[in-house]
């Protein structure tokens, strides 16, 4: 079963498509966040009235925060939010009356839905939607921001037992009958020195208005097809640094705090560890998506430290592993691995995560730490299960030192981001993605030096002048017997491209995340902070943790950024992303 792109209406036998005119972004992207504007023009062609309803994918950490309708008339309808109950019965009040009406829902966390009630014959409407989310940076090199646009919603495969949920969107011939268009302004605080794109064809401009700092990107072909997700990297200098930014919004009369750096450090010995590597070999994965599986899976074997233990799992609709229980690297045991590596392709069937998930949690060994990594273009439609499995795994972890992690690598061009990035949120560890035509070698290697580090525990920030903020995503009560004091942010540090603990915090500020993610080098951190009316923070955030070799420290002086609702926007995102996931600080 497939859903058709965009507006769509049930004439009684099928869904008949409404015509597609055009499909226009325009995104500012500041800094580490992203302003997206996303306009889409459709005309009903019949001689009847229609109710639609029309699909489309954001990406998981969007804030929507816009809707609005334009009728050919130049009338605008600006939405404004309800209850879901509430409003959904008054949008099928209105349309029951003859009116025009207009719904927006969150179908799942990457997919949304708007519902047309009594498109009139011939009328053209233009829908638009307004959203802001953070970015991410990209494991490449250093001082590059991600910006991705999901322009598809892909297949997902659905295990036997799980309600089957229609997300797929299928791409006819006509689409090539609509024109796209792109345009993203950058303004970073640092010269921008190169932007890329290996997803789509893209035109830049450089030091708009004499300003280093300004660039404009648009998208050269107007007659692309939404069959793959747009991915723009900045390089810019100094985006990687830490930043606090504060944002005054006079309509709460509340100031918040975003703290946000990529940290970079290191620990001057080795570790011993396990590594488990899950390996998505199902037909999904088929053409150059396996190939590159294998090609970085190679090069992470290849790339294991001496005394760290591994196994790698195969999955489809079932699943082997390499080894009963993971071995120590050895000459011997490398070669085998290269041999299993070598003889994988895409032809074990359907998607089934859950079980290789399960038995790499249940395998994990008990005397040493453990990351498990997991390989996948995320096509299935059982993310929620997936993610409560991590959650509830991870939250059975009772020392810190010995625990488990989940890293997550996205490969393909129409990834699942909310399986990815949620399921590395939830694990303790972070996601990256590689596309059809990306260069991968140090993003491999960085991952690789993350899952063999030991993780800071016990964090603590320091938000306003008369508190501080204790909550971590690893809690160690034993004092650190070593008092070297380290840097999370070491700037000569670059990238070679060769249970949870939680408790109430104070009524006059709120952190989101409530629980603070584990840290580790190279994967940006960002961290909000609700004051209460009439609070201010400090002149200066200050961010400690303990690590195995000694107490790890920065502080970052906080940039004032004006009236406004950015940033209060984000931070709202993240809180009701933890009451959804039950570890706000409510819970």
């Amino acid at each position: 079963m497939t859903v058709l792109e965009g507006l769509q209406y049930d004439n009684g036998s099928k869904c008949v498509k409404i015509p597609f005119i055009g499909v226009e972004v325009s995104a500012e992207v500041i800094d580490t966040v992203a302003r997206v504007n996303l306009i889409q023009c459709y005309r009903n062609d019949n001689n009847f009235t229609v109710n639609a309803i029309y699909k489309f994918p954001l990406p998981p950490s969007a804030a929507v925060n816009d809707f609005q309708i334009l009728w050919d008339d130049g009338t605008k309808i600006v939405a404004k939010v309800e209850k879901k109950k509430i409003a959904s019965g008054i949008y099928n009040s209105a349309v029951q009356s003859g009116f025009s009406a207009y719904l927006l829902e969150e179908k799942t966390p990457e997919v949304f839905e708007i519902k047309v009630g009594n498109l009139q014959s011939m009328q053209t409407i233009t829908v638009h939607i307004g959203y802001v989310q953070e970015l991410t940076n990209d494991l490449k090199m250093d001082n590059l921001v991600r910006f991705e646009l999901p322009l598809t919603i892909a297949p997902r495969y659905t295990p036997p037992g799980i309600p089957f949920k229609a997300t797929h969107v299928s791409y006819s011939q006509d689409a090539y009958a609509y024109t796209l268009e792109i345009t993203v302004s950058c303004r970073m605080s640092g010269r921008v020195t190169n932007i890329t794109s290996d997803s789509h064809a893209i035109t830049t401009e450089f030091n708009i208005d004499n300003d280093g700092n300004v660039a404009r990107v648009r998208l050269t072909n107007s007659d692309e097809v939404l069959d793959k997700d747009f991915v723009m990297l900045i390089e810019s200098e100094g985006s990687d640094n830490p930043r606090a930014f504060v944002e005054y919004n006079p309509e709460t009369d509340t100031n918040c705090v975003m703290l946000t750096m990529v940290p970079r450090f290191s620990f001057e010995r080795h570790y011993r560890t396990e590594l488990i590597f899950i390996v998505d070999c199902s037909g999904s994965m088929n053409g150059i998506k396996i190939e590159n599986t294998k090609a970085a899976l190679d090069l992470f074997i290849r790339s294991i430290p001496n005394e760290t233990y591994f196994n790698i799992i195969l999955f489809g609709t079932g699943y082997v592993t390499l080894f009963d229980k993971s071995r120590c690297n050895s000459q011997g045991i490398l070669d085998k691995a290269l041999k299993f590596v070598d003889n994988l392709s895409a032809n074990m069937g359907g998607t089934q995560i859950y079980s290789p998930l399960r038995w790499a949690f249940d395998h994990a060994q008990k005397d040493m730490s453990t990351t498990i990594i997991l390989m996948t273009d995320g096509e299935v439609n059982n993310t929620e299960e997936l993610i409560k499995l991590t959650d509830t795994e991870i939250r059975k972890c009772k020392n810190p030192k010995y625990g488990v992690r989940v890293y997550t690598l996205g490969l393909g061009n129409s990834v699942s981001h909310h399986l990815v990035d949620g399921i590395a949120r939830v694990g303790q560890g972070f996601a990256q993605y590689i596309g059809d035509c990306d260069m991968f070698n140090g993003k491999v290697v960085q991952i690789l030096k993350n899952a063999v580090q030991p993780p800071i525990t016990n964090y603590i920030v320091k938000w306003t002048p008369d508190a501080e903020h204790s909550i971590s995503a690893e809690r160690d009560t034993r004092k650190p017997t070593n008092i070297k004091k380290l840097s999370f942010f070491t700037p000569a540090q670059h990238i070679n491209t060769d249970e949870l603990h939680t408790t109430n915090i104070a009524s006059n500020r709120q952190q989101s995340p409530n629980v603070i993610p584990v840290i580790t080098p190279h994967s940006r951190l960002a961290v909000f902070c609700f004051l209460a009316p009439g609070q201010v923070p400090r002149k200066t955030i200050r961010l400690t943790g303990d690590s195995v070799e000694g107490l790890i420290t920065i502080d970052v002086k906080f940039e004032r950024l004006g009236n406004g609702t950015l940033v209060h926007t984000l931070a709202a995102r993240r809180m009701i992303e933890e009451i959804e996931h039950g570890t706000s600080y409510l819970d």
